[in-house]
């Protein structure tokens, strides 16, 4: 007989247990397939298997090592993630080679056009979006080349877009992270200001030399921006830290809420499996009961047809009767009259011999 839930339900760490605990010939018999269908199962999942030999000896009162539960890609993604960040994250030095992106940021930012405020202002679809003063340019790929390395050792790449109206952007597991790097504005009176969208108005100063790093879920949305500006008292590694941390936190995050919402879907199929089968269930007991009605009616319209057919049985057998005695009485009336009209002399009758 079959186990009620598929093994295809059982977590990972289920399935480990249940592959340690109990032979595969048996769980072959208890869920109704192969040993070959458990085998590939553990080998999608990564579950180790007990080698041969491994009952006989637990058999024989031995007690054979297991091999223990690899951690998943996910886990390993999670414990790196986690990991204590520095404080601060150096700047590669001037004679250290920059990653291709980082020198491509830079031709592009000397190429790019200036604003009203004479910074480079530039958004390509492989790139980041930048608007810094040109005498930063290498500044700014620097730093973009630090980020893109710390994050690119967790499996974080940092991806060209696919709309030609879009910055590149961070992406792990189709969940995107924007990267925006701008260069403050500075105030006649000396105050510092973020330079604002080409929505607000437009604000009078001159690039301060300080960097404002901003990462958004969303391209077009501002309500989950981050950001972090350098100072005289924040120095640009310290602001590097603090934004690998935050694309660490934000992903880690990220695959949480995957599990969970994995884990609720799970819940959600184990549950609607739940009302199929009780559904299957009361259909067949309503399909039986609409069986068992049926037939009791037509065994009850089989015993009424044939009481109906007895019945007009009996009345053409009683009409027939009648008949019957209507036509002997008839026939002893015409003898009588016969023998009245016609004497006994003057009839014979020849028997035969």
């Amino acid at each position: 007989m079959s186990d009620t839930r598929p093994i295809g339900d059982y977590s990972r760490k289920e399935l480990y247990d249940l592959i340690w605990s109990t032979p595969a010939s048996k769980l072959s018999a208890r869920f109704g397939i192969s040993n070959v269908a458990i085998a590939k199962r553990c080998k999608r999942q990564n579950v180790p298997r007990p080698s041969r030999g491994y009952w006989a000896k637990l058999a024989a009162g031995q007690k054979p090592a297991k091999v223990p539960l690899p951690p998943t890609l996910d886990e390993i993604f999670k414990q790196k993630a986690r990991q204590r960040l520095a404080k601060v994250l150096p700047l590669p030095g001037t004679t250290e080679p920059l990653l291709p992106l980082a020198s491509e940021l830079m031709n592009g930012i000397v190429k790019a056009k200036l604003d009203s405020y004479k910074r480079a202002q530039m958004r390509e679809r492989a790139l980041p979006e930048v608007a810094v003063s040109k005498v930063l340019v290498e500044r700014v790929a620097r730093a973009f080349h630090t980020i893109v390395t710390a994050v690119g050792q967790l499996g974080i790449c940092f991806r060209q877009s696919r709309s030609s109206y879009e910055s590149g952007y961070f992406e792990r597991r189709n969940d995107r992270l924007h990267l925006s790097i701008v260069e403050d504005l500075a105030r006649p009176d000396g105050s510092r200001v973020s330079p604002p969208s080409y929505q607000w108005p437009r604000e009078r100063g001159k690039p301060s030399g300080l960097l404002t790093f901003s990462l958004n879920p969303d391209r077009y949305g501002s309500r989950e921006t981050q950001k972090w500006s350098e100072s005289e008292k924040v120095q640009l590694e310290s602001v590097l830290a603090a934004v690998v941390a935050a694309i660490r936190k934000h992903y880690v995050e990220a695959q949480e809420r995957a599990e969970k919402e994995a884990i609720a879907r799970a819940q959600e199929h184990a549950a609607w499996l739940e009302r199929t089968r009780e559904w299957e269930r009361q259909e067949a007991i309503r399909f039986q009961q609409e069986k068992e009605r049926k037939h009791a009616e037509a065994l009850k319209n089989i015993v009424q047809r044939r009481k109906t057919a007895l019945s007009e049985a009996a009345a053409n057998w009683r009409l027939s009767n009648l008949l019957l005695e209507f036509i002997e009485a008839w026939e002893r009336q015409e003898i009588v009259r016969f023998f009245h009209e016609y004497p006994h002399d003057h009839w014979h009758i020849d028997f035969p011999t």
